[in-house]
């Protein structure tokens, strides 16, 4: 498995534009939790047990986001 030197590299990009790509990331993790929160208060609603809300959905959230990570790397990254 190789990298390119340049994949991950910030140049050039304005302070604005790190900016920018930071409230990106902040706004997203935000909408995230808080996505989590609805479903862990309707999965209470239908199941009568924190517990069991809370494990529902951090398991769906973490195999969301596996998938979600697996599916959107780049064609000569696909093993593991």
């Amino acid at each position: 498995m190789s990298f390119d030197d340049d994949q991950f590299a910030d140049e050039g990009l304005t302070e604005g534009d790190k900016r920018k790509r930071l409230l990106g990331l902040v706004a997203f993790v935000i909408f995230f939790l808080a996505v989590g929160t609805v479903l862990v208060l309707v999965f209470i609603f239908f199941t009568n047990s924190w517990t069991l809300a809370i494990m529902l959905v951090g398991f769906m959230m973490l195999y969301m986001t596996l998938m979600g990570w697996l599916a959107a790397r780049k064609a000569h990254d696909k093993d593991l």
